[in-house]
């Protein structure tokens, strides 16, 4: 064969490959439009992380080698299945507008779990906001997310000290500390990709035929059992069990400090039975949380870290909880405004010592 003729023949393979994939980019593209177009919901639980309904959210949460997942920074959610709010993520990746756009210079980091990310209650209304609106010299910088444990706000706030200087951080876990632990995997005994795998997936789970695939996977697995059942189960392995928690709670302060910073534990409150659920006996599921209730103000004791202890300042009220039987663990607009008044008069009183 000539030069001529194998040249001409590498040419003219060239442009079959080409060809090739212009026909299979024009294929995908085609088929992403349509299951865009289509409306069709490609939303499905995972069951196989831990049991947690947060990384079922591709459009929503980044998988992360280090805190298992955390919010996509610069988006606002409008999933249906999420919430019946759009929440605003700065870039950050924290809820509310750009940290930079805050007034004030000296920093309280606010740490903990959906309900520091105020779930299902408009931004003003949350009590880092009304910390906000409280003080012009001080700003409240909200670190919640959703589904977060104590072990990942020990790792996101080790994290947050390496380019923050807080001069006040805030602590308050629990809630998803005693769930149930996906596959009987504790939050310190789990295993991740290395980051660049990650990376590839939140890249493709921006893509609705990614979203489609891996609906299809998850729906065909019968791994774990189902998040209903898992979250009224209060036997078996948690998350994050009593010592851990513990143990968590006091690198925290202790991480503060090293930072010059003051720590300050909140104790998560619960809609408590003789308020909101009188006609029920009993609730293995509140006897739960009261043993992380009491390791929180334990902690705060041997550690002389200020303390405020939030469940006998709700007991006080009947209105901070709107729906306590399906959902006793996310407070109201209500429920934030009395953190916020309580948490502004302790941080006044340390202050001015």
């Amino acid at each position: 064969m000539s030069e001529e003729t194998s040249a001409i023949s590498n040419l003219s393979m060239l442009r079959k490959a080409t060809l090739a994939l212009i026909t299979v980019a024009l294929l995908f593209g085609a088929l992403e439009l349509t299951l865009r177009i289509s409306g069709l919901d490609f939303f499905e639980t995972n069951q196989i992380f831990p049991l947690n309904r947060d990384m079922s959210f591709t459009d929503i949460y980044d998988k992360d080698s280090q805190l298992f997942w955390k919010l996509k920074s610069s988006t606002t959610t409008e999933s249906t299945n999420f919430s019946n709010l759009n929440y605003r993520i700065n870039d950050s990746g924290f809820r509310g507008p750009e940290w930079d756009k805050l007034s004030g210079s000296r920093d309280i980091l606010c740490m903990g779990n959906s309900c520091t990310f105020g779930w299902a209650v408009e931004y003003d209304a949350i009590y880092t906001e009304i910390l906000n609106k409280s003080y012009s010299d001080y700003r409240a910088l909200n670190c919640g997310t959703p589904g977060y444990s104590s072990y990942q706000g020990k790792t996101l706030l080790n994290q947050l000290l390496q380019t923050h200087k807080p001069e006040i951080i805030t602590l308050m876990f629990g809630w998803n500390d005693h769930w149930p632990a996906g596959s009987d995997i504790a939050d310190k005994n789990q295993t991740t990709p290395p980051q660049w795998t990650l990376a590839l997936q939140n890249t493709l789970s921006n893509f609705k035929i990614y979203q489609a695939m891996r609906k299809l996977a998850l729906s065909a697995s019968s791994s774990d059992q189902s998040p209903t059942e898992g979250f009224s189960r209060v036997t078996g392995k948690r998350r994050v069990g009593l010592t851990d928690f513990a143990d968590n709670l006091k690198e925290m302060v202790k991480a503060s400090r090293g930072a010059n910073a003051q720590p300050i534990i909140l104790v998560p409150p619960v809609a408590t039975l003789t308020i909101y659920l009188p006609n029920m006996a009993n609730s293995p599921f509140h006897d739960l949380h009261a043993e992380y209730q009491a390791t929180a103000r334990r902690v705060a004791a041997e550690m002389n870290c200020p303390l405020l202890d939030l469940q006998p300042l709700f007991d006080e009220h009947s209105n901070l909880f709107d729906y306590p039987v399906e959902d006793p663990v996310h407070f109201n607009a209500a429920g934030h405004q009395e953190i916020g008044s309580a948490l502004s008069a302790l941080i006044d009183s340390l202050i001015t010592r």
